[in-house]
């Protein structure tokens, strides 16, 4: 059974700093241009931060294990992808 992510403040918050995220890589006029790429630089360590707290689990163990397997399948199936 999949934890249930019950913080939904912190849940709301890596959801902003993943738009932030995106603004980087959109054209904005040029007065907001620097202010908005400022800002989506910083969102990245802060996003990164958020989504460790729902990393964590009861069995650090066993998630790591499934992480690894998922990480492993993913890899060989873009190497095949890029190999075809």
């Amino acid at each position: 059974m999949e934890k249930v992510r019950t913080n939904q403040l912190i849940e709301c918050m890596r959801y902003i700093a993943c738009v932030l995220i995106c603004f980087i890589h959109v054209p904005f006029p040029k007065p907001f241009s620097s202010y908005v790429i400022l800002t989506g630089r910083a969102a990245v360590p802060f996003f990164l931060l958020l989504s460790g707290y729902f990393a964590c689990c009861d069995d650090p163990v066993r998630k790591a294990k499934k992480k690894l397997q998922d990480t492993v399948r993913i890899v060989l199936t873009a190497g095949a992808v890029c190999f075809l």
